[in-house]
């Protein structure tokens, strides 16, 4: 005889939110050899992911991040051999006497990213631009590393 086994229909939803949320509060830094230890603060702040976007042309190294409502002397950049950091912190708004929140998305804290660069890439001749909530830094390529064409005879 067959038995029945019985089960939680919300069981697999539940440990898919336990696997989410993981990812969300220990981001992996995909394909860039840093272990995601380097993404923790040693504060009590909370350390909250960046978006990157990285784009190569032919001759520099694009890194976008987004960074909205951040001021640049709230924000900083490094780069440490060929780890780039980007790091930022914003306080967390308080209410005012008088004031409820009703609701509250926007996050205060620290926001942090690290990226192993590409080798080829001049870190020392590096450009940043804070625009419209996205800061972008521009990497110039060294001669080696740009793409070339070789005739054929």
């Amino acid at each position: 005889m067959a038995s029945l086994i019985v089960r939680d229909p919300f069981e697999f939803v539940g440990g898919l939110n336990r696997d989410f949320d993981r990812y969300l509060q220990e981001p992996a830094i995909g394909g860039c050899g840093v272990p995601s230890s380097l993404h923790r603060s040693n504060s009590n702040t909370a350390v909250h992911p960046l978006a990157l976007d990285i784009v190569e042309g032919p001759s520099e190294l694009a890194v976008h991040a987004s960074l909205p409502g951040f001021r640049r002397e709230d924000i900083s950049v490094e780069v440490d051999g060929r780890v780039l950091t980007i790091a930022a912190t914003r306080a967390e708004e308080k209410e005012a006497e008088g004031q409820t929140f009703h609701l509250r998305e926007r996050r205060g804290g620290s926001f942090s990213r690290r990226v192993e660069l590409p080798q080829g890439v001049q870190s020392d001749q590096a450009r940043a631009e804070l625009r419209d909530g996205v800061l972008t830094l521009t990497f110039p390529k060294t001669a080696g590393a740009m793409k070339r064409s070789i005739s054929i005879n």
